[in-house]
């Protein structure tokens, strides 16, 4: 990750918690997750930043995993003319571009997990 995009993300992060947008998850002795949700009219915001330390304590039949950081956001907007019937969305997974792999994968040497996914969505409730 760039200097640049680093301090930027930083920053954010901690302007996110100093407005109480943050919440705080274990997925497990190795795996920490800070996500939230902003909520407001028509507009919904959500970040996740999940980061997995590396695994070095493995037996003979295993092989070590490195650490991976991952950062996602999604944007959600309802327009005031659909009655909440409609909904637009943008969402970005894997922003950074971080190849990992999960531990307990019995494919983690084969398949990393995946790579930068950014989805545009529309969403009509019937």
């Amino acid at each position: 990750m760039t200097p640049i995009l680093s301090a930027l993300f930083t920053a954010a992060l901690i302007l996110a918690c100093a407005w109480g947008f943050s919440r705080r998850r274990t997925l497990g002795r190795r795996n920490r997750a800070m996500s939230g949700v902003l909520d407001a009219a028509a507009w919904s915001a959500r970040a996740e930043v999940e980061h997995s330390f590396a695994q070095k304590r493995v037996s003979g039949l295993e092989t070590p995993t490195a650490a991976f950081t991952l950062v996602n956001a999604a944007l959600n907007w309802r327009p005031a003319m659909a009655s909440k019937r409609l909904s637009l969305g943008l969402s970005a997974n894997n922003i950074f571009d971080v190849t990992a792999r999960r531990h307990a994968s019995l494919l983690k040497d084969y398949a990393p997990l995946r790579g930068r996914d950014i989805r545009l969505t529309i969403g009509l409730a019937l």
